[in-house]
């Protein structure tokens, strides 16, 4: 009996050599976050019927595409962040939430899309865009260091919708 209280004694010092010591292999993993809240002028009742849309998303593009095509070459080559999701709608509002992996980044380009054809997931446009100014033909870019949290609004008026084409 007293060999297995030796051995354990032994195993115990040996394995225990740093004490307290804090585990150095913990990273703690710090996020970065794009959230905000889509707000839609005109609320219910400005909202297409269903069967003009088919889902709303929330992209956030590293670079400004130059055209519709551009999107979809941004998205393949990995510059855009986005959930598949759709936001809920119809709805007076709704909160949104991306978290971008690869900060310090800066994005050109966060827009509102709205699916209009529920065969060809290309088939979508703009809405929204995030702009400081107010004026949806001037998208507004904000840079986003590793660990920030940052909170936009977008508002979607879809009487003054923004231009399909990104200049």
């Amino acid at each position: 009996m007293s060999k297995y209280i030796i051995l354990l004694t032994a195993i115990l010092l040996f394995a225990c050599q740093e004490g307290l010591v804090p585990d150095s292999s913990d990273k703690t993993i710090v996020k970065t976050i794009l959230s905000g809240k889509i707000t839609y002028v005109g609320g219910l009742e400005k909202f297409p019927d269903s069967s003009k849309c088919f889902g709303i998303y929330v992209a956030a593009f590293k670079f400004l595409p130059k055209d519709t095509s551009g999107i979809m070459s941004e998205i393949l080559a990995g510059n855009v962040y986005l959930k598949f999701e759709s936001q809920p709608y119809p709805v007076e509002s709704s909160l949104f939430e991306i978290e971008i992996p690869d900060a310090p980044m800066n994005l050109e380009y966060i827009v509102v899309s709205m699916k209009v054809d529920s065969a060809k997931i290309d088939a979508q446009i703009p809405i929204g865009v995030y702009t400081a100014t107010g004026d949806n033909t001037k998208p507004t870019a904000i840079y986003m260091n590793k660990g920030d949290s940052t909170f936009i609004n977008i508002i979607v008026d879809f009487d003054n919708l923004p231009p399909i084409s990104v200049k």
